[in-house]
């Protein structure tokens, strides 16, 4: 990531086979987010491999493969791009295509052409969702692990209570509570 103004300036992919559209995605976000512009979703998926990023910004029709074919491949990546946000970016109309995209995990569409304070909002509001699931799962995961270690103490408790009253199971309600 890169520091911009002491914050750490967010990373965002966008994917076009159009370069006017990917000059105008530079021409809005520039100034806000650091972007890497690729023309292609292999190329995409190649730098994806390697680099995380905090959004994808995705052409739907686009040559060779399309933007969703390559959102499968990208949540097939074995890295935290895998549950990146994605965009789509589309011309289409078609309400179809705006349905599939959110039906396979899509955090919304932008329609071409861009309306630059719409863009901005959007990528805003999904980037700062995404660190709010991030930061919640981080936070679950970290109170089930204390319920799990309060579990354990609890029953390692109620089992030397019992020993306490019969030395011949002595070490026996230890080792099942272990278990």
């Amino acid at each position: 990531k890169h520091k911009r103004l002491g914050v750490f300036m967010k990373r965002i992919i966008a994917v076009d086979d159009n370069v006017t559209n990917l000059k105008m995605v530079e021409r809005v976000l520039k100034d806000k987010y650091k972007l890497v512009l690729v023309k292609s979703g292999e190329k995409a998926l190649d730098y994806l491999k390697d680099n995380l990023v905090d959004l994808i910004l995705l052409d739907i029709v686009m040559p060779e493969m399309d933007g969703f074919e390559v959102f499968e491949h990208v949540k097939k990546l074995d890295n935290a791009n895998s549950t990146a946000p994605v965009v789509f970016l589309t011309a289409d109309t078609e309400v179809g295509s705006e349905v599939k995209g959110l039906n396979m995990g899509a955090m919304d569409f932008i329609k071409k052409p861009f309306i630059p304070e719409v863009m901005i909002n959007r990528i805003q509001n999904i980037i700062s969702l995404s660190e709010l699931m991030k930061d919640l799962e981080k936070k679950v995961e970290e109170k089930t692990r204390q319920i799990e270690e309060i579990s354990f103490e609890t029953i390692a408790t109620i089992a030397s209570m019992i020993e306490a009253k019969d030395s011949y199971t002595k070490g026996h309600s230890v080792r099942v509570s272990e278990y």
